[in-house]
């Protein structure tokens, strides 16, 4: 794609990581669902609610079956069925 295509659009980055994330490795947010999903490293996924005051809190945790001792193991991201709203 050209890049003239992409010159109007602006992103701000704003931290939110509040310490209670060890190693965020993907935002996730499902279809229809302004909720965001961080994957740590270590095997836990957080759900943030609400960007103005962002606690989050465990949605999953596997982290007693993920090995993140090196490099290239622990888990690195996550995906969501097009109906997870639906199912959830």
């Amino acid at each position: 794609m050209p890049a003239e295509m992409f010159s109007s659009v602006v992103y701000e980055l704003e931290n939110i990581n509040t310490g209670e994330i060890g190693h965020p490795m993907a935002l996730v947010s499902p279809p229809r669902d302004d909720r965001l999903f961080v994957v740590d490293w270590a095997g836990i996924v957080r759900v943030i609610d609400d960007l103005n005051s962002p606690s989050p809190s465990v949605f999953l945790d596997i982290s007693d079956r993920v090995e993140s001792d090196f490099l290239e193991e622990g888990l690195l991201g996550l995906t969501f069925h097009s109906k997870f709203t639906i199912l959830d």
